[in-house]
């Protein structure tokens, strides 16, 4: 196994074969690549409204079982006012960002599109980590979720068309659709922050945060160090982070300090609460937002089936 983001399946990317299952629709486009829409090319064929990916064991009275990794529409977790976790891995876990360039690819779309279609009005970016087969976001719904959503859609599509392109392949670039777990506070989003800066070495490919090879593939030095790259100024500092101090150097000695402190205290040790389910907070809170969300489920299954289909995301 490489050392880094825990992929099962190291090397080269492999060619991914038929996602869809249907074999007339894959003739279709190895003939005319073309054909294959952009936001096919990132997520392949749309999953059903609930895919449980690692069936996940049922919470007593609370959620039925699986929901922890299922798709749910992303109006049930979200709303304005709202921070959160986003994170994609790449189909079957495949190393299909390894090389930087890659990373790179997908930092200008993703960048390109939130300078010139976006608004800070609608939703901010707070940070941002490259690994090889994943991908680590902060961000913060403002006043309208759709436009996150319309802007992942065109920057993850052009980004998967193109890199299908490049490296003459079809098939899906993401293993599934992002998921956006939402944060209960600033206190957890600062630790979601940290918790971020610290991937690549928790990893083992940098041995700090600061590392000069990482740049431009995190927004760590941005904030410890107010260094500016290609892609910090699609950046939001968020409100908890201009508390730390009255000026641009102590806000960015205490970042500086706190984040060593969480590195030799926690930012060695994977957390899986800050990818798995769909919050991120303390114990009591993650609980009542798991049953509000179980609750919305059930009342929206029990709608006539002539009723509006569920959100989009």
């Amino acid at each position: 196994m490489k050392p880094g983001d825990g992929s099962r399946n190291p090397g080269k990317p492999k060619p991914s074969g038929n996602p869809s299952g249907n074999p007339g629709t894959e003739a279709a486009r190895v003939r005319n690549p073309d054909t294959l829409s952009t936001f096919d090319a990132f997520f392949g064929k749309p999953d059903c409204l609930f895919f449980n990916t690692l069936g996940s064991q049922a919470l007593p009275g609370i959620i039925p079982a699986g929901i922890e990794d299922m798709r749910v529409p992303r109006g049930n977790i979200l709303a304005p006012g709202n921070a959160f976790h986003k994170i994609w891995r790449c189909h079957d876990r495949q190393y299909l960002l390894q090389n930087h360039s890659e990373k790179h690819a997908y930092l200008k779309s993703l960048h390109d599109d939130y300078q010139k279609k976006c608004s800070r009005d609608d939703f901010v970016i707070y940070s941002y980590n490259m690994m090889s087969n994943h991908v680590h976001e902060s961000s913060e719904i403002i006043g309208n979720l759709k436009a996150f959503s319309d802007h992942m859609r065109r920057s993850h599509g052009i980004f998967g068309l193109m890199y299908n392109r490049r490296h003459d392949r079809i098939g899906k670039v993401a293993h599934s659709r992002p998921k956006t777990l939402r944060v209960q506070d600033d206190e957890q989003l600062k630790t979601l922050m940290f918790y971020i800066d610290c991937n690549p070495v928790r990893a083992g490919i940098i041995k700090n945060p600061t590392d000069i090879r990482w740049k431009d593939l995190s927004s760590c030095r941005f904030y410890c160090f107010g260094e500016k790259n290609s892609y910090s100024d699609m950046l939001t500092v968020p409100k908890w982070y201009k508390k730390l101090g009255k000026t641009a150097r102590q806000r960015q000695r205490k970042y500086r300090s706190m984040l060593d402190k969480y590195l030799v205290k926690d930012g060695m040790k994977r957390d899986p609460t800050m990818s798995r389910g769909h919050f991120i907070g303390g114990e009591l809170w993650v609980s009542e937002m798991r049953k509000k969300l179980s609750a919305a489920l059930k009342k929206k299954s029990k709608k006539p089936s002539g009723s509006d289909p569920p959100d989009s995301d």
